[in-house]
């Protein structure tokens, strides 16, 4: 089977992929991180993990990063954890002869290419990956992700080709960037010493990062056509650009097979839901009840708002985010304040707060600590 190439915004609802690549880990604190860093990603909503199923080499036990961090994806018991892995491998017939290999999840084969091939391909298809412990061949994948604007960010707590990146004659403003981080919080993470932090923190705090990089994804709900669409152009999709997301409605992603299920799945790959009660109809307070029974935070708007009792029953008590006189304008600087204090409330929950991360006592300077192979 042939690997899907980069998908077109047809696939915007999709789950995100990330992944997380490198050479086996140098020392036991290392080897812990990564089985964190595992069950933190499996902990994020609307994520995928991809693998390149590189679990080490014939001559040695260890075992690769790429395993350890789905070991750990996989240990927190949750029955759905391989239906959220992706496993791209390499044709036999062209892989290197003294690698190990694991099969988890949806498993790709790359007919006809090889390691190198691979890797490409692998870089290609996530929209986000964190390296340790770098090798030469993940070093490769780290300046194709420069090479093609992809987010990357390697861990400079975990090697030392990972620690070069970030030296300033190395130019790492690109790292930065894509990452949001300022020079501060680039010293902060430089800071970090594995064995004097808690790796669950610093677990969690690197797929804060990465969710960084990701744009959030909102999906409006409403009853399209006439004026609604003005309201949508106008008000709806100015508000979620200026805070940071991605606007998404049905009729503009393209799908295939059931309506109702790719609905369901839109919603569900969603982070945030506006749903627009101007001239609703039943189809759309199904689906605002379906993103409230996910736990989605949901803002409700109406340019014209009707009196709480001529709303639907379940809605009456929530809070409509509205405009007075109608004006379009008026509604996006609405939308606008009710979309912060939302992502506010539920920064703990799905997007978490990186840069109280950064600031808290998981990155506290420790002396470097020698490391000790994993036997």
């Amino acid at each position: 089977m042939e690997v899907v190439h980069r998908q077109s915004s047809s696939a915007a609802f999709r789950p995100w992929r990330v992944g997380v690549f490198g050479s086996a880990p140098a020392c036991r604190e290392l080897a812990e991180f990564c089985h964190a860093l595992g069950r933190a990603l499996r902990r994020q909503p609307g994520l995928v993990l991809v693998t390149g199923g590189f679990e080490g080499y014939e001559e040695s036990p260890e075992s690769s990063t790429d395993w350890h961090v789905v070991a750990g994806f996989l240990a927190t018991g949750w029955p759905d954890g391989a239906d959220r892995i992706e496993t791209l491998l390499p044709d036999p017939k062209h892989d290197q002869r003294n690698i190990r290999r694991f099969h988890r999840g949806a498993v790709t084969t790359l007919h006809g290419r090889g390691s190198q091939a691979r890797r490409f391909a692998t870089v290609d298809y996530v929209d986000a990956f964190a390296t340790v412990n770098a090798d030469n061949a993940t070093q490769q994948m780290v300046e194709l992700a420069l090479a093609l604007g992809k987010p990357v960010l390697p861990l400079p707590f975990t090697g030392d080709v990972e620690e070069g990146f970030w030296k300033p004659d190395a130019n790492p403003g690109a790292f930065a960037k894509a990452f949001s981080l300022s020079a501060r919080h680039v010293q902060r993470l430089r800071g970090i010493r594995l064995g004097h932090a808690s790796p669950e923190r610093t677990a969690s705090m690197v797929v804060s990062l990465l969710c960084r990089a990701l744009r959030r994804r909102c999906f409006v709900i409403m009853k399209y056509g006439g004026s609604n669409d003005v309201v949508y152009r106008r008000a709806i999709v100015p508000a979620l650009t200026a805070t940071g997301y991605l606007p998404l409605r049905a009729d503009e992603v393209a799908h295939v097979g059931d309506a109702v299920a790719g609905l369901r799945e839109a919603i569900h790959a969603s982070d945030l839901v506006v749903a627009l009660l101007d001239k609703a109809s039943l189809n759309v307070a199904y689906e605002i009840g379906f993103a409230h029974a996910l736990g989605k935070p949901v803002v409700l708007a109406s340019l014209n708002p009707s009196r709480p009792e001529n709303r639907p029953f379940d809605l009456r008590n929530w809070q409509v985010c509205s405009a007075r006189g109608g004006d379009t304008d008026v509604l996006r600087g609405e939308l606008v304040r009710f979309i912060r204090s939302v992502r506010s409330d539920s920064s703990g929950r799905e997007w978490t707060n990186t840069h109280s991360s950064l600031d808290g006592s998981i990155l506290k300077k420790a002396p470097r600590r020698s490391r000790n192979r994993v036997t």
